[in-house]
């Protein structure tokens, strides 16, 4: 796997030092911080070990990121085909894997779904608990909204 974190690909010998205390530093910190504490910190180690950037060349070469495709076919099938770097995957794994555990035995029966069942179930339950948070970005502003139309004439009449 490719990390997305910028590296000094071939740094002058008289930075190999400066990067072995710098990973290090990382290393240590990543006993008690987090990710983004982490790739902070990174940032700010590579600047100032590289203060003047990846080169020109470096900066138009992307290496391949992260991508999400929502395939659909003629069978109504709808799909999710993903490509993540190692940070958002870990987040996202560690967000499903309590959601996608085996419900309790109710009555003696066991939970029949199988491991891909589950966590279809858990980022079913996942996305629609993100998509009713008030702090994640809408459209135009406005929080994500499902609306159902339908004829008037399957409605019940009251009288």
């Amino acid at each position: 796997m490719r990390s997305s974190a910028p590296s000094l690909a071939s740094p002058p010998p008289s930075r190999k030092i400066d990067i072995r205390a710098g990973e290090k530093i990382l290393v240590d910190l990543a006993r008690h911080a987090g990710p983004r504490q982490i790739a902070r910190a990174g940032r700010r180690l590579l600047d100032k070990l590289d203060p003047d950037g990846k080169s020109p060349v470096a900066r138009i070469r992307r290496t391949p990121g992260r991508r999400c495709g929502l395939p659909s076919t003629a069978t109504a099938t709808l799909g999710l085909k993903a490509t993540l770097d190692l940070e958002t995957y870990a987040r996202l794994k560690s967000d499903l894997d309590p959601m996608a555990k085996p419900h309790k035995a109710t009555d003696g029966v066991r939970d029949s779904r199988t491991q891909d069942e589950r966590y279809g179930d858990a980022f079913t339950d996942y996305v629609r608990l993100k998509t009713t948070s008030r702090d994640l970005p809408g459209q135009a502003g406005e929080a994500t909204h499902i609306l159902v139309t339908t004829s008037w004439s399957p409605c019940p009449t009251t009288t």
